[in-house]
């Protein structure tokens, strides 16, 4: 984008970037692509309530291995227009993954497999290997009755048979949308804190949920606060 509007960089897809400047730049036009993230994270609403969703909007192929990891897990995948349909009809498998640069497996959708992974039949291992310290929801998650222990790295969840509702707190982005998963497939009413975080990641959660049938809210509790309601 930056090219069509007359900036001059060279070395786009390789370890250096050099950018000359200049003092304006030009208008044009182009297309935003999909935020594969936030699809990945529908996708998996999809599959942690053994549901049926059609995500539109990306490309799949962003998604990389994310893809297969889905299938492994016993997804039923169908390629859509722009997208994809998902259908979870049986249990969720367990897996073992690592998260990865592109096209591996992306550590923005870590925390959300995560939920997905606490209903799984069996011993799941999620290994970090691009940031530090990226398990804060695993302590909201086991308020939810999530089975899930670390060590460095590597996070391993045995999966339970069902979550339970709790007030839990939205650590960042990728965590708080692991705390809507697993509410979307916990017994009882979840109260999710601390929601700006989700904000910055998730345009009109409450409304692309609910029209999926999900029972979802935001309930103001102070005038510098908010809290979803959601189950």
């Amino acid at each position: 984008m930056l090219t069509q509007m007359g900036a001059l960089i060279e070395g786009a897809g390789s370890s250096v970037v050099s950018i000359t400047g200049r003092e304006s730049l030009d208008g044009c036009n182009i297309k935003m692509i999909g935020d594969r993230i936030e699809a990945g994270t529908f996708l998996l609403a999809g599959l942690i309530t053994r549901g049926e969703v059609e995500v539109k909007g990306f490309n799949p192929d962003h998604l990389g291995e994310f893809i297969s990891i889905l299938l492994d897990m016993g997804a039923i995948l169908s390629p859509r227009e722009n997208g994809l349909l998902i259908k979870q009809e049986s249990s969720i498998k367990p897996i073992k993954i690592r998260t990865d640069i592109f096209p591996g497996f992306a550590t923005d959708l870590q925390a959300p497999l995560m939920a997905a992974l606490c209903l799984a039949r069996g011993e799941s291992q999620i290994e970090e290997s691009i940031f530090e310290g990226r398990f804060g929801h695993v302590q909201e998650l086991a308020r939810m009755g999530a089975n899930i222990e670390v060590h460095d790295r590597m996070a391993t969840i045995m999966g339970v048979n069902s979550l339970s509702a709790a007030p839990v707190e939205a650590k960042d982005i990728r965590g708080g949308a692991s705390l809507v998963l697993a509410s979307l497939a916990a017994d009882g009413v979840s109260r999710i804190f601390e929601i700006d975080h989700l904000r910055r990641g998730y345009a009109n959660l409450e409304a692309k949920l609910s029209g999926l049938g999900a029972e979802i809210g935001c309930k103001p509790e102070e005038i510098e606060d908010a809290i979803a309601i959601g189950c």
